[in-house]
């Protein structure tokens, strides 16, 4: 729960009214008069969100955001600003302001706010368990049978040391990844060649599954650095284009010094993919808003948020627009992407909880049979 809140500003007056109003709503607020005591508060306690006034003497709100986003990351920072400072404020949520409140502001805008805060908290917590599978060993399920399932009416890639099993797979395209000297195979040395041989299948192919069924032979020949550099820059790439990425391991990997941070890879470089873009209630307003109204102008979703100014619309919408969840028609009216049609699917999956599996965008498992 988000409770210790830290309140900067250099208007003494505000600064009491604020933390009053803040305290009488069950909050633990602790006040500061200008950055500089904020951030000596801040390294002696931790606050779970600072709200501060856009412009100080010294040094102003932007500096100041500046400053948590790098020494306390995980802290929520509001910009508290006049009328003629939105544009302003606008640009500290691009430097990472969760949200901007203006004077003068009431008690009911100060709990959505703190609603809202809540939510995104919430939300991040879910996404932990959602999008990702790393429970090698536990479902009984192989790295196969995953493959089966996915790869069905989809064309998928599968890179191997052992072709023979998946032939007879429609629409697969095999590679055999072997230390052997023959130009028909990739060497499990040549990082590049994998990589590159990926790439050009993803940049020809729509709804992509990969599987990565040679990441045994990997281990055994590469540094660890080396490896989960490239499963990182592979579940970006594919992630990128919306697919799904398999990745099968033997029960000796296990044991390697890699093997806890192959699996958090796995766990985490999906979150970071959506999350961002669907922390925030609004975009997630917008997604809803859109699957069920495509092809919708500005007006008509300023609209459907009755609360939201024009301004924080657009600075949303086009987060919306750079992350690759919507985007416009000729007509400049917004739409779901596929990728925008996959986060409402996630934002269902909050929601109920009978569909997480089909979420695991990213799976690591066993090569062979459930019992090794």
């Amino acid at each position: 729960m988000l409770q210790k809140l830290l309140v900067v500003d250099d208007d003494t007056a505000l600064l009491v009214e604020m933390a009053e109003l803040l305290t009488e709503e069950g909050y633990n607020v602790t006040t500061a008069e200008d950055g500089k005591q904020a951030l000596s508060k801040m390294d002696s306690d931790k606050f779970d969100i600072v709200f501060t006034d856009l412009k100080m003497p010294g040094m102003n709100g932007i500096d100041l955001l500046k400053e948590i986003k790098k020494a306390f990351p995980e802290t929520f920072v509001v910009m508290i600003t006049g009328f003629a400072t939105v544009d302003t404020a606008v640009e500290a949520m691009k430097e990472g302001a969760f949200d901007y409140i203006r004077k003068p502001f009431q008690v009911e805008q100060l709990r959505d706010l703190l609603g809202a805060l809540g939510q995104k908290r919430a939300f991040e917590d879910q996404m932990t368990s959602i999008g990702t599978s790393s429970d090698v060993g536990e479902t009984g399920e192989t790295a196969f049978d995953q493959f089966v399932k996915f790869s069905e009416g989809k064309s998928s890639l599968v890179l191997t040391p052992n072709p023979a099993q998946f032939e007879g797979h429609l629409d697969v395209t095999i590679v055999k990844v072997s230390p052997m000297n023959d130009p028909e195979v990739i060497s499990p040395r040549n990082i590049y060649k994998l990589k590159e041989t990926i790439r050009e299948y993803l940049a020809d192919t729509t709804d992509p599954v990969v599987f990565l069924d040679c990441l045994h032979e990997v281990l055994m020949i590469h540094e660890p650095q080396v490896v989960k550099d490239f499963v990182t820059k592979v579940t970006e790439d594919v992630l990128q284009e919306d697919g799904q990425l398999l990745l099968s391991i033997t029960p000796d990997d296990t044991n390697s010094e890699i093997y806890s941070e192959l699996k958090r890879i796995v766990s985490r470089t999906y979150i970071q993919v959506m999350s961002d873009s669907l922390s925030n209630p609004i975009r997630r307003d917008v997604v809803r808003f859109l699957k069920n109204n495509t092809n919708s102008n500005f007006s008509a979703i300023l609209n459907y948020l009755q609360k939201v100014e024009s301004a924080k619309l657009s600075f949303h919408l086009q987060k919306l627009i750079s992350d690759g969840i919507i985007g416009k028609n000729d007509k400049k009216q917004y739409l779901l992407t596929r990728r925008g049609e996959k986060a409402y699917d996630i934002i269902v999956a909050m929601e109920d909880e009978g569909v997480k599996d089909h979420h695991n965008l990213v799976t690591l498992r066993y090569r062979g049979s459930p019992e090794i």
